[in-house]
């Protein structure tokens, strides 16, 4: 999962492996996660995870 808004980008590259933030602006080479404690990481966990919600199912699940 991705979600970008300006210079942030909020990841997950693996369903296991925790979410991940980053300035692009500061950091373009994605090195410092700035961490799930900042405003912008629950900006945009919240509108990701209300994507999700509107799609109805999670990109590695299979079409029923």
């Amino acid at each position: 999962y991705a979600a970008r808004r300006g210079d942030w980008k909020l990841v997950q590259n693996a369903p296991d492996l925790p979410f991940e933030l980053y300035n692009l602006k500061d950091d373009p080479m994605e090195k410092k996660n700035v961490g799930k404690d900042h405003e912008m990481y629950k900006k945009l966990h919240a509108e990701l995870a209300a994507h999700i919600k509107k799609a109805s199912r999670v990109p590695w699940q299979r079409k029923q």
